[in-house]
C-alpha cells in the first residue's frame, strides 16, 4: 500500500490494481505466501478515502458504488484465498485497513499498531466484514468496539484477536525475508507461516 502520505488511505485504483495481483498469486503454484504491508511507519492502512467518498456522494457520480462493491470483493478474495495471506499491521489500521487484513489467516502487530472500526463516528455500520468479525471477540467486545469506535494499540490487538502475532518492528525485515524464502513444500500451507512467525 503506497499512499504514506494520505495513510495508505485505500481509494478505489488501489483496489483494482490488489484484486488482479491477487487472483493472479492464488492462480501459481509459484507464489509461496502474499506479504501485504503499508508504505512508512505511521499507518497499515487508516480505512477507506472518505475524501474521495464524500465528493461522488455530492456529485452524484457512481465511484462510491464502485469502490464498496470492489472493496467488499476484495475482502471476500482475501478471506477464500488458499495462499496464505499475512497482513503486516505496523501503524494504524482502521476501516478498509482492518477488511484487508483481519479476513486473512495471519495478522502481525507491532507496538506501532493501532487498530479501531470508527465508522459509528460518521454514521456508518462497520462495514469490511465488520459485524462477522467483531461478533466472534469474547465477552461483547466486538460490540464495544463497533459501538464506541476505541482503539486498540501494540500488544492488545494479539490478546482481543484482532492480531495473530506480535512482532517487534525492528524485526519486521528479518520477518519478511524469512516468509518470502519459504521452502517449496510449503506452498499453500499457513501452519509453516504461521510457525516462521512464532520463531
Amino acid at each position: 500500500l503506497t499512499r504514506p502520505a494520505a495513510l495508505n488511505a485505500l481509494n478505489l485504483s488501489m483496489v483494482r490494481t490488489l484484486y488482479p495481483v491477487y487472483q493472479a498469486c492464488e492462480a501459481s503454484d509459484l507464489v509461496q505466501c502474499i506479504v501485504l504491508r503499508g508504505e512508512g511507519h505511521k499507518a497499515f492502512c487508516a480505512g477507506g478515502d472518505i475524501k474521495a467518498i464524500h465528493e461522488s456522494g455530492k456529485e452524484g457520480t457512481s465511484l462510491c458504488r464502485e469502490f464498496f462493491r470492489e472493496e467488499y470483493m476484495l475482502n471476500h478474495l482475501i478471506a477464500t484465498m488458499r495462499t496464505p495471506h499475512v497482513a503486516i499491521l505496523d501503524g494504524i489500521t482502521m476501516g478498509g485497513g482492518v477488511g484487508l487484513s483481519v479476513h486473512g489467516p495471519i495478522r502481525v502487530a507491532t507496538e506501532r499498531s493501532v487498530f479501531a472500526m470508527p465508522e459509528t463516528a460518521i454514521g456508518f455500520f462497520p462495514d469490511v466484514g465488520g459485524t462477522h468479525f467483531l461478533s466472534r471477540l469474547p465477552d461483547g467486545l466486538g460490540m464495544y468496539f463497533a459501538l464506541t469506535g476505541a482503539r486498540l494499540k501494540g500488544h492488545e490487538l494479539k490478546q482481543f484477536g484482532i492480531a495473530t502475532h506480535f512482532v517487534p518492528s525492528r524485526r519486521l525485515e528479518e520477518l519478511e525475508e524469512q516468509l518470502l524464502t519459504l521452502p517449496a513444500e510449503s506452498l499453500h500451507d499457513a501452519d509453516i507461516a504461521r510457525r516462521v512467525i512464532a520463531d
